[in-house]
């Protein structure tokens, strides 16, 4: 469902010197919140399985420019939270 690396990379991420190492509380909090993800991850796939084959084919060229632009920014986050959105749709981006 949710690829646990993007979520590691997020994680360990640092943004303008902050080090967004979790602590075990956050590690809790985290597991309960994948779960709730996983949980909206299985209703949506679903829907964008069934939409037409058209309207997936744009949505999923939206989402590749998308993440080509996000790419060329200077940060990791842009590249991370579109890729989380294209995983959470469904639909591979590179």
């Amino acid at each position: 469902m949710i690829d646990n690396k993007l979520i590691n990379d997020l994680l360990n991420t640092q943004i303008k010197g902050f080090d967004l190492e979790p602590s075990n509380l956050y590690k809790e909090r985290f597991t309960m919140g994948t779960w709730l993800l996983n949980l909206v991850v299985s209703v949506i796939s679903p829907i964008i399985n069934g939409i037409a084959p058209e309207l997936k084919s744009e949505l999923a060229s939206f989402l590749q420019q998308l993440y080509t632009k996000a790419k060329a920014t200077s940060s990791p986050l842009d590249d991370i939270g579109i890729k989380f959105l294209a995983d959470i749709l469904g639909i591979t981006v590179s």
